[in-house]
């Protein structure tokens, strides 16, 4: 097994002659980018073969320069029975990226988040007893009584316990003489313990809405005793490196080490901020019994490790639309082991279960004959116009626009990019911002955005697009004072 030799990290790794370069890198942990999920048309797994020999099936990406000085594409690219090094140049968007502030870092109230007429019915709820001390003839175990007391208070349904609840509840039910804190899931036939504390903790409940975007990932922690949300995290999705668009995501997951690879890469995400969210607030993971997940339908697939590719390929059909209850441990997800995950559900392909959470916290869910129109711009962008008496949606695929793909210099925004533009009316002259306030690497979406909107409000292009060649520029470009990079 020839010996592969990842530089400048000097990480090494054994692996068969024949395995694709890209793998190699992966057991390394050696992050290359595959904007392209794996296809071979997006040029970001460039890299260089500083010493032995490779199998490279060539495209058209790469210039005769980049070929004569040994540059390969990763994901092309399979190792021969000789041993090499392999120079992985610096990922620029690699760098830091940024986000808006949390809200509970500038100390705003967010209950307004929710909306005005939200019906707040959590499936996990905390509940405090006072059970009855032991008696010898009565024949009760600790368990009979913990739920007779339930019932009292629950009606007569079934109260299912797990053997992990069952081994706490003697010494629980002692601490503080009988009482005792229980959460309690709301099945339809019946209620599922999920968690026992002794004395009274309903005032430590906590649940987290999670969005699963292709690129970026939002968790907001809500105080569930007055509805509230208390810390919001965001973060780029792991999963960007392995494809920046939805189908090259499905691409990369056609192997089931690569599905499995994308479904850890989201968890990681999430539960990072997870853990984030619940340090901001000096909270334990553990106590956080409810949890709402919401993303389009190939994001709900890799999460769940799901095969995708169906939802490609005519007549696209998903796995899924509506997620059964699933636990926090049967997914992955780190908080309450024991609590059910509610994800949105989806309505098609490509129309999925953030959809669905955005329409219900708007005025299209309540009974209104007036007509409204929900925009979602994301990676993935959705349109839904409508209102109590109908509802047509629509998707297509927005996100490359606004990450830089297919714009010269074009970048997420990351350091170094620049993110606004400010254009002088009378000459043209250009300043601009960077995310870092640094040297120039690029542009992202928002300095576009910026750039466009600052064109047209000075009368530089019109409404079309179009430039204003009667017009003439004054400005003088140079690094300094213009976007030139």
């Amino acid at each position: 097994m020839p010996k592969i030799t990842f530089l400048p990290l000097r990480k090494t790794v054994n692996v068969k002659p024949g395995t694709e370069l890209l793998e190699a890198a992966s057991k390394a942990d050696v992050e290359i980018p595959i904007s392209c999920g794996g296809n071979g048309t997006c040029g970001k797994c460039l890299v260089r073969i500083d010493s032995g020999e490779v199998d490279f099936t060539s495209s058209g990406i790469l210039s005769r320069t980049e070929k004569s000085e040994g540059y390969v594409l990763a994901c092309k690219t399979r190792v021969l029975d000789k041993p090499i090094k392999v120079f992985v140049p610096e990922q620029i968007e690699d760098k830091e990226g940024k986000f808006t502030d949390t809200y509970d870092d500038i100390g705003l109230v967010r209950q307004e988040l929710f909306p005005k007429n939200c019906q707040f019915d959590p499936l996990a709820v905390k509940w405090v007893v006072d059970v009855p001390p032991p008696k010898p003839e009565d024949g009760l175990s600790d368990l009979d009584r913990l739920t007779r007391r339930l019932q009292l208070e629950w009606g007569k349904k079934e109260f299912v316990f797990p053997l992990d609840i069952i081994r706490q509840v003697a010494d629980t039910l002692r601490i503080q003489d009988g009482k005792v804190t229980v959460t309690l899931v709301r099945g339809s036939d019946r209620y599922y313990v999920v968690g026992i504390e002794p004395g009274d903790s309903t005032f430590r409940q906590y649940g987290v809405a999670v969005d699963i975007g292709t690129t970026t990932v939002a968790v907001q922690l809500v105080f569930q005793p007055l509805a509230k949300s208390i810390a919001t995290r965001t973060d780029y999705n792991d999963q960007i490196k392995c494809g920046l668009d939805i189908i090259s995501r499905i691409n990369y997951a056609k192997r089931p080490e690569r599905l499995a690879e994308l479904r850890l890469l989201v968890l990681k995400t999430i539960n990072r901020l997870i853990k984030k969210a619940c340090a901001s607030q000096k909270i334990k993971k553990e106590e956080i019994c409810n949890a709402v997940i919401s993303g389009n339908t190939t994001m709900i697939h890799l999460l769940l490790g799901l095969n995708p590719d169906y939802i490609r390929l005519d007549p696209y059909t998903p796995t899924i639309l509506n997620t059964p209850n699933l636990s926090a441990v049967d997914i992955g997800i780190d908080i309450n082991p024991k609590s059910w995950i509610y994800i949105s559900p989806g309505v098609g392909s490509y129309v999925g279960g953030d959809i669905t959470a955005g329409l219900l916290c708007t005025d299209l869910a309540s009974d209104t004959e007036d007509i409204n129109l929900f925009i979602d711009i994301g990676t993935n962008g959705e349109i839904v116009v409508g209102n109590s008496g109908f509802l047509m949606g629509c998707a297509c695929s927005a996100g490359p626009a606004f990450e830089g793909g297919g714009i010269r210099d074009g970048m997420r925004a990351s350091l170094g990019a620049i993110e606004r533009v400010e254009i002088d009316p009378e000459t043209g002259m250009a300043s601009y911002s960077t995310i870092g306030n640094v040297k120039p690497r690029g542009i992202c979406g928002t300095g576009m955005i910026s750039l466009l909107a600052n064109l047209l409000l000075t009368g530089w292009i019109d409404s079309a697009g179009k430039l204003n060649r009667t017009r003439t520029c004054r400005a003088i470009l140079n690094d300094e004072s213009s976007l030139g990079f």
